[in-house]
């Protein structure tokens, strides 16, 4: 399933929706649903099972996603390192480890290096032009 996620709700049980392409909303479950919360705004593609909740409810219980694009842009997620003078998006799947040259990092991103981060642009080569960010609530710096 492939949508934008976004949040309903706060305090002790929000809820985690993906605004289904052709699907409508679906309401994401399972062990990653909170790691996937703060993904709000952010396209991405949830593998799972899915389900009938109450009502016309459908559920996923998301095993695994992939963060596609945030506002039209190509985004990835992971984690933000400075090696050798470079920064780079480090990613791991269940196939591969992977990482991407980043470049137009922003002075409040580089505060989050070592956190997990999705970052939003454009490719330039092999090097991938940052225009947009998000931090995990826990990384943002103060």
């Amino acid at each position: 399933m492939t949508g934008a996620v976004f949040q309903i709700g706060t305090g002790l049980a929000p809820l985690t929706i993906l605004n289904g392409e052709d699907e409508g909303q679906i309401r994401i479950a399972g062990e990653l649903e909170e790691q996937i919360r703060w993904l709000s705004g952010v396209v991405i593609k949830a593998c799972g099972e899915l389900a009938s909740g109450l009502g016309l409810e459908k559920i996923i219980t998301a095993e695994s996603f992939q963060v596609q694009s945030v506002d039209g842009m190509p985004a990835y997620l992971g984690v933000l390192r400075h090696k050798e003078g470079h920064w780079e998006l480090a990613s791991s799947s269940q196939h591969a480890a992977t990482s991407i040259l980043l470049s137009g990092v922003p002075g409040q991103l580089r505060r989050a290096q070592g956190s997990v981060v999705w970052v939003a642009g454009e490719w330039s080569g092999e090097i991938f032009s940052i225009r947009s960010f998000g931090l995990k609530p826990e990384a943002s710096p103060k």
